[in-house]
């Protein structure tokens, strides 16, 4: 998840250094959606994920610890990127095909994060393992969001070709 704060930066540093490349609309847009509006956001999802990260995997201390990062950081800080990640409305097709696979991962991200706090409160394993199969749909669309997003980058000169 750490990661996704180098893609953040990267994305900048592409965009910054490519000025005068926005000629058509959907080359603007995609200026316009990375610089101002997920930039905008993209801390929010940074922090509720760094909360996240720090209480699973090798993280993990406690069903407490995950409980309370659930209750008391990941849930309220992704609920609030993905409203706000729900008030962008891209212009042209080819952006909001691409946003529209931010939304999928990010719906099934807080899903997946609502029912684990669920399961892990009630102590129900199967509502668990079903959020634990929800929150890795939301990764996977992510990443797939963030594919997409780079190939457009590319495809429309706001991203030099991988040498």
């Amino acid at each position: 998840m750490p990661t996704r704060v180098g893609f953040t930066m990267a994305l900048v540093a592409i965009l910054l250094l490519k000025p005068g490349c926005a000629t058509d609309p959907t080359t603007m847009e995609l200026a316009t959606y990375v610089n101002q509006e997920i930039l905008g956001i993209a801390e929010l999802e940074q922090k509720a994920l760094y909360h996240y990260a720090s209480v699973t995997g090798e993280n993990f201390t406690s069903t407490r610890a995950v409980i309370e990062s659930l209750r008391e950081h990941v849930i309220p800080l992704y609920g609030r990127f993905h409203d706000m990640l729900m008030q962008i409305h891209p212009r042209t097709d080819e952006v909001r095909r691409i946003h529209r696979l931010f939304l999928m991962g990010s719906t099934h991200l807080l899903r997946g994060f609502e029912d684990k706090l669920i399961g892990l409160e009630s102590g129900e394993d199967r509502v668990v393992r079903q959020a634990n199969r929800m929150i890795e749909t939301g990764r996977e669309e992510n990443e797939r969001w963030r594919h997409e997003l780079m190939a457009a980058l590319q495809e429309h000169g706001l991203r030099e070709e991988k040498p």
